[in-house]
């Protein structure tokens, strides 16, 4: 009797949640953005500037939000990442049309 084995092969997907967030100054001038790739910008309309780069993992958690300190009202986007085997805990403030990266 001769058996016959048929290979079975198995595909796994695992698709990103593919998060982004945003937030801009009440006019508009400035703007804060980060995806889930670990990319962010930060950009000003006038003067023409633009800071970006990218985390050293994937950005996780990616959460907006809006509170009151002692420095005044802001938006803020919060995340999680990797470094060197490490969760780390992100957070980019926008106060009235300027930014406070924590």
């Amino acid at each position: 009797m001769i058996k016959t084995i048929t290979p079975v092969f198995v595909l796994i997907l695992t698709i990103l949640d593919l998060q982004a967030a945003t937030v801009s100054s009440n006019n508009g001038n400035l703007r804060v953005e980060i995806l889930a790739g670990g990319s962010y910008s930060v950009v000003v309309k006038e003067p023409n500037w633009t800071l970006q780069g990218t985390l050293p993992s994937l950005a996780a958690d990616i959460a907006v939000g809006q509170a009151q300190d002692s420095v005044g009202f802001n938006q803020e986007i919060s995340f999680t990442y990797t470094e060197a085997g490490h969760p780390v805990h992100g957070l980019i403030r926008l106060y009235g049309g300027s930014l406070c990266r924590r």
